[in-house]
């Protein structure tokens, strides 16, 4: 895979197993790689927002994006969008967990 943009972000990944990295690309989107280069997964998001690791209960690991108007997640179980008009993400990462404040 030629990717040509440079990363916005680098975890890390606990979703897929030790042997493996979360990339955001700027411009191009989020994936997740194997050592040996294989993309896992791959997200076509085309902000400059970069993604926060958070692992919840009912879902596990989850990489979590915060962009105008709107949340991004992406799990192994697939993806969240939720519009918001009026609300605010907090990340509580000393407790893990995401706080929604409403205006």
């Amino acid at each position: 895979m030629d990717i040509k943009s440079y990363a916005i972000s680098i975890i890390h990944d606990q979703i897929y197993g030790p042997d493996t990295v979360a990339i955001k690309y700027a411009g191009r989107g989020f994936y997740i790689f194997k050592t040996s280069g294989t993309a896992i997964l791959e997200f076509k998001d085309r902000s400059l927002t970069p993604y926060t690791e958070i692992c919840m209960k009912a879902y596990g690991y989850i990489y979590i994006a915060h962009l105008t108007g709107k949340i991004i997640g992406i799990s192994k179980k697939g993806s969240i969008y939720a519009k918001m008009s009026h609300e605010t993400l907090c990340i509580d990462e000393n407790n893990n967990q995401v706080i929604i404040r409403r205006k």
